[in-house]
């Protein structure tokens, strides 16, 4: 437990120290008449856009890649289950959230560990694959590094993949649903950043935003900052400086970071006793098709 608040603090001083490096170079009168000419119906838009995403679109992931697993769900039981694991992650830096939701799947569901692990770890694989889909054909080669990062990663778990799609006989058109409901929902996040850059008055043309955001995205998460907070702001200055001023880009990056991931998470604290009760009473729940 010690071990988890260092790393949340260290995250959070990494985060910090960025933003502070950032801020320091701009004009504040400059960013405070940015900040009042800003269109709140785009903001409202974005922020809509944002809850499509995270808690709606990767819930919908989530329940089918449980069907996947023979394990009939409702989509608000789905939604419930994916919303408070949300807030984990929030809580807890580098993916370990994600082991809540192995906790989960064993205590109610009666999964392995390892079956549970490897879910998981297919959950964050098809989140990865979705931005890779989005700028395949320019970053081809960053891609398969990065899948070949994951299958390094993935030696090092208790992942039984082929056991996996043995006992559960997963079909290729499942797969494929899941990458393109995986997809919509990153596409969500997408037009997130988009519809604030608009209300911000950034004419950053669609399809640089299609090339760049996926690459912006993936290495703001694969940094130390707090849910990427400092690196995606900086990394937008550079992919996008010639788009407008850095106070701009700064506020279309913090702001839809905001948004997706702090503000549209904090849904799953309405579900958060129901999962506590789960989790803490172990009652299993059986429905398999």
């Amino acid at each position: 437990m010690l071990l988890k608040k260092r790393n949340i603090i260290f995250s959070m001083f990494i985060s910090s120290v960025l933003l502070i490096v950032i801020c320091s170079r701009f004009r504040q009168n400059h960013f405070i008449s940015y900040i009042q000419h800003t269109d709140l119906t785009y903001i409202l838009e974005a922020l809509v856009m944002s809850f499509v995403s995270v808690p709606l679109l990767s819930s919908m992931v989530w329940q089918n890649l449980l069907l996947a697993s023979r394990i009939n769900v409702p989509f608000k039981d789905a939604l419930a289950i994916n919303s408070s694991i949300a807030v984990f992650k929030i809580l807890m830096p580098f993916y370990l959230g994600e082991f809540s939701r192995v906790v989960y799947l064993e205590r109610h569901y009666g999964f392995s560990r390892k079956d549970g692990i490897s879910i998981s770890f297919i959950y964050l694989a098809l989140g990865f694959l979705s931005r890779f889909s989005w700028a395949i054909g320019a970053f081809l080669i960053l891609g398969l590094c990065k899948l070949k990062g994951l299958i390094f990663c993935s030696s090092m778990l208790p992942i039984d993949f082929p056991g996996w799609l043995k006992r559960y006989g997963v079909p290729l058109p499942c797969f494929v649903k899941l990458w393109g409901l995986s997809v919509l929902s990153f596409s969500a996040q997408i037009m997130t950043f988009y519809l604030i850059s608009c209300s911000l008055h950034l004419k950053i043309q669609i399809f640089d935003i299609l090339l760049c955001y996926p690459l912006i995205d993936l290495m703001a998460k694969a940094s130390f900052c707090f849910k990427g907070f400092g690196a995606r702001e900086g990394l937008i200055i550079f992919f996008f400086g010639s788009y407008g001023a850095p106070e701009l880009l700064f506020l279309s990056g913090f702001i839809s970071s905001f948004f997706i991931e702090l503000v549209s998470p904090m849904l799953g604290i309405v579900f958060l006793p129901s999962f506590f009760q789960v989790i803490f009473s172990g009652n299993r729940v059986y429905d398999k098709q």
